[in-house]
């Protein structure tokens, strides 16, 4: 009995320790069929692919952002001019004697022109009649193509200050087209330039004081909408002094109206 249980368990022990029963069936050849391992076959390896919408690229321009029809744009801001010019004219107040410097102005285009073109060789000055608030200097205007004209030089005085009025020939009257209304922008200009001390010295101590007897006009440098009357003074206290005209200018109509906004030494 005990020689049969050691038999017993020595063939436990032998088929265990080949594989079991059937490893065992199979080494006998009494097996219907081998025993094959499973092995799941691996899946072949792909080398990734990159797809050609992905690619990397730099974009040669910035992206626009589209705006739906139906959205509403953003106004752009109106910005005004740098130096407030067209706000300010629009609201600058006009008193009588500023609108006075421009509508007389505009009655000497005649004479301002030649003097703007060149055209005046010189003018002597004589002495001047001066009341509270109006002065008349007479004036000998020279041309360059030969002879000469008589007239006078008109200034008026408001609030304290001296400005040129019209420049007018003896017993004529001007006949020019003029604007029928006043720009106040040439307005504002001809006040501001003509209260400077450089202008209201000269007009005191030139025209009214008789400082100088006779301008020389030298030459004039064109800009854009403005003119440069060269002139050297002679005689009096001034002789031999620089001076100079400064104009602006007013288109309207095709036509070209010039205005003197001071009259200073250089």
């Amino acid at each position: 009995m005990i020689l049969v249980l050691l038999s017993a368990a020595a063939l436990a022990v032998t088929v265990t320790w080949v594989g079991g029963v059937d490893e065992v069936a199979r080494i006998l050849g009494i097996a219907d069929q081998p025993v094959v391992d499973a092995v799941s076959d691996p899946k072949p390896q792909q080398d990734p692919v990159t797809p050609a919408d992905e690619s990397t690229t730099t974009p040669s321009e910035p992206t626009t952002t589209q705006v739906s029809p139906d959205s509403t744009p953003t106004p752009t801001p109106s910005i005004p001019p740098a130096d407030g010019t067209a706000e300010a004219a629009a609201v600058f107040p006009i008193s009588s004697a500023q609108a006075a410097m421009y509508r007389e102005q505009l009655k000497s285009q005649s004479q301002i022109n030649r003097l703007v073109n060149g055209d005046i060789a010189s003018f002597a000055i004589g002495s001047a009649s001066v009341s509270s608030d109006r002065a008349t200097v007479p004036l000998t205007v020279r041309y360059r193509s030969g002879g000469s004209l008589s007239g006078s030089m008109t200034l008026g005085r408001s609030d304290g200050f001296w400005h040129f009025l019209r420049i007018s020939a003896a017993g004529g009257t001007e006949s020019t087209p003029r604007p029928r209304t006043v720009d106040s922008g040439v307005v504002r200009t001809i006040s501001q330039q003509q209260a400077t001390a450089a202008n209201q010295d000269l007009i005191d101590r030139g025209l009214l004081k008789g400082g100088f007897k006779t301008a020389r006009v030298d030459g004039v440098t064109r800009g854009s909408g403005t003119q440069t009357v060269h002139v050297t003074l002679l005689g009096g206290t001034l002789d031999r002094e620089a001076a100079r005209f400064i104009l602006v200018s007013k288109d309207e109509g095709g036509r070209k109206y010039w205005f003197i906004t001071r009259f200073e030494l250089k």
